[in-house]
């Protein structure tokens, strides 16, 4: 049997506390092709970047009296990201798995909270190409 209506690629962003206990979406996003849930995460892992491991001189969206140092052997979820978005062959194993229908995620937490960036393919019945869920609670309009 064949789907005859359309994949896209849904994205999110999540970070979670390292107990599991408490949980923040962060961006959802969903894209029409592979190499726009891929740019969607790239983007996604450079804001995450930018905020938790700043370049010097560039304090980022948060005050500078607000970043700490962290110590080459800790933990370093901001660095992990950017390393993500500068590594070509990993962006192309990401690219292939979402070609391929599976999902593509990035990882990085320290021992306070956790990030995942994933995107996965979603199947759209035909006639609904946007791929937004219909309203609720109302009968369609017939005129």
């Amino acid at each position: 049997m064949r789907w005859l209506g359309d994949v896209r690629y849904d994205c999110v962003l999540i970070a979670r506390a390292s107990d599991l206990t408490r949980g923040w979406e962060l961006g959802s996003h969903r894209a029409a092709t592979p190499g726009l849930a891929l740019r969607w995460l790239r983007w996604k892992a450079r804001l995450v970047a930018t905020a938790l491991d700043p370049r010097p001189g560039d304090s980022g969206p948060l005050p500078t009296a607000c970043l700490r140092e962290v110590h080459s052997a800790a933990a370093n979820p901001g660095a992990v990201m950017r390393r993500w978005v500068g590594d070509v062959a990993a962006q192309d194993a990401a690219l292939a798995r979402l070609h391929g229908g599976r999902p593509a995620t990035v990882c990085a937490g320290d021992d306070a909270v956790h990030y995942l960036l994933a995107a996965h393919p979603v199947l759209v019945p035909p006639g609904r190409a946007c791929g937004w869920p219909q309203p609720r609670g109302r009968a369609p309009v017939r005129r």
